[in-house]
């Protein structure tokens, strides 16, 4: 059994368990392999059969996030994945640990930030949270929105670009977007399928939400919007589609009850001299990658 970097020539079999564990289109697929792979940096790592099948595997995209008002590298882990055949064997945690020792020797990540699907099992890890969300399920009503609905325009990338700055400045461990990063997101979404709208929140003000279709609810991947802005923008969706809400919106949103604001990405110290405020609230729109 080997632990090693993915090469491009494991692509084929790391797309192929992908598939497998996470049920992701052709479509989407082609674009995380030709284009979001390569062009973001993202490197993987995986564990192989003596006969050579891969048995697990963990990718992780180079990035940056505002901590404590300062950009800090960092790494963000996403697509952890086993075969189903080789589940509860440890080859997860092997090949998680192989990729956090590489992020933290060829790259100048500080830090490593996952959003997980199982809280407990990277707490021991040694992962701790840091950041958090207030989780909304549901129909929103006219009186949580309020006022006139916003519209959605044709906006260009820097609109989308100011939109996230300016809704992530109050927080923590909030991941700064550049033009490329930008466009690639709104590509990624929409390659699976996921819709992309700009909407004009007043004279001065703009926001933007990307989002699924489900067959029995919308799934918000990233909503930038000032915070009295939300509810509203839950409601346009809500009166277009006709489907219930399920969105991650910041911990301080009013009106959640405090049940209702969970954990959201964990993250794992890679450099002793990383600490962050944690007085500070810390939310990040960042759904996927």
């Amino acid at each position: 059994m080997q632990t090693r970097l993915l090469q491009p020539e494991d692509y084929p079999t790391a797309r192929a368990l992908w598939q497998a564990r996470f049920g992701d289109a052709p479509v989407y697929l082609d674009f995380m392999f030709s284009r979001y792979i390569p062009e973001t940096g993202t490197f993987g790592y995986g564990t192989f059969s003596d006969g050579g099948a891969l048995l697990s595997m963990a990718f992780a995209r180079p990035t940056a996030y505002m901590i404590d008002g300062r950009e800090t590298p960092a790494v963000f882990i996403f697509s952890v994945a086993t075969a189903e055949a080789n589940a509860r064997q440890g080859l997860m945690r092997k090949t998680v640990l192989a990729l956090l020792l590489h992020a933290s020797i060829a790259t100048k990540a500080r830090f490593a930030l996952l959003r997980p699907a199982q809280i407990r099992y990277y707490e021991s890890l040694g992962f701790r949270p840091a950041t958090s969300a207030a989780e909304f399920r549901g129909c929103p009503s006219p009186r949580e929105g309020g006022g006139e609905l916003p519209r959605p325009i044709n906006a260009g990338i820097n609109a989308y670009l100011r939109a996230h700055r300016l809704c992530l400045l109050p927080y923590n461990f909030a991941a700064p977007r550049r033009e490329m990063s930008m466009r690639l997101h709104i590509a990624e979404v929409e390659a699976d399928g996921g819709h992309a709208e700009f909407l004009r929140l007043s004279e001065t003000q703009g926001a933007y939400v990307l989002y699924h279709i489900r067959e029995n609810h919308i799934d918000i991947d990233e909503l930038a919007a000032p915070k009295e802005y939300i509810y509203s923008i839950l409601e346009y969706l809500y009166s277009k589609h006709n489907k219930p809400i399920h969105a991650s919106l910041p911990p301080d949103m009013p009106g959640m009850a405090p049940e209702q604001v969970q954990p959201q990405n964990l993250y794992l110290t890679l450099r002793a001299e990383f600490t962050f405020n944690p007085s500070i609230p810390a939310y990040s729109t960042d759904a996927y990658c």
